[in-house]
């Protein structure tokens, strides 16, 4: 107990902080990953027609992600809208993944443990807790796993702009040696009969060519690299 608790015995504990240093982010007992694939095949499954009906998604270079299917890496995407990383994953297929969010996203009472099952993995707000998350996150990329990161970070629906980037993502490729899959989402306009009963666009998720890091350079000057290779080549995607 601290002086300031002392001071006060009647004032409720503080919550303890999430996530702790017992933190299991990979969750790679064979029970575990069997529910987690399991669950990501009926959750991807009966959400595409919800995408294809609903949203009128197109997956444009899905060639792109299949070559990658000997190897970790890191998938990058903006980041403009709720479903965007189980439509991600429909990219990703049934490999096991894992995708970087908001530590609150994994708090909710019901969705939180829903997230965590489909491969979220808690960002944190403090440098041991990211330093976990590296950690972590470089391992499943040894290991030959893909992890998800957004690296706008703010979700805006339906923004058309790329904002700034954060490097995060791109440290991760640097350092595990694995390549960058850069994904963006982009948007097209109702025709026909859709134009009267929908006022939002269409969603059209395009998988690009995968970057890999220049060996030559020093690890901050790769995951620079790499972040710059990603962003225009997403800005060149409309």
């Amino acid at each position: 107990m601290n002086a300031m608790d002392a001071a006060y015995p009647d004032r409720p504990a503080k919550a303890a902080v999430f996530p702790g240093e017992d933190y299991d982010y990979l969750r790679r007992g064979p029970l575990l990953t069997a529910g987690c694939r399991l669950f990501r095949l009926f959750v991807l499954t009966i959400l595409w027609p919800y995408f294809l009906f609903v949203n009128g998604v197109r997956i444009r270079g899905l060639r792109n992600a299949r070559a990658l299917r000997k190897t970790g890496y890191v998938a990058v995407c903006n980041h403009v809208n709720k479903m965007d990383s189980p439509l991600a994953s429909e990219a990703i297929g049934l490999r096991r993944s894992y995708y970087v969010t908001l530590t609150e996203n994994l708090r909710l009472p019901v969705a939180g443990p829903l997230v965590r099952a489909l491969g979220g993995v808690p960002l944190g707000s403090s440098p041991a807790q990211l330093g976990r998350l590296m950690e972590n996150m470089h391992e499943v990329l040894l290991a030959g796993r893909v992890v998800m990161v957004f690296p706008e970070g703010e979700l805006i629906p339906y923004c058309r702009e790329l904002r700034t980037f954060h490097r995060g993502g791109f440290v991760m490729a640097a350092e595990a040696h694995v390549p960058v899959l850069p994904m963006r989402i982009t948007y097209r306009e109702p025709k026909g009969l859709w134009r009267h009963l929908r006022k939002k666009p269409f969603l059209t998720l395009n998988v690009l060519p995968p970057l890999r890091p220049d060996e030559s350079l020093a690890p901050r000057a790769q995951s620079l690299a790499l972040m710059q290779a990603s962003r225009e080549a997403m800005e060149q995607c409309h």
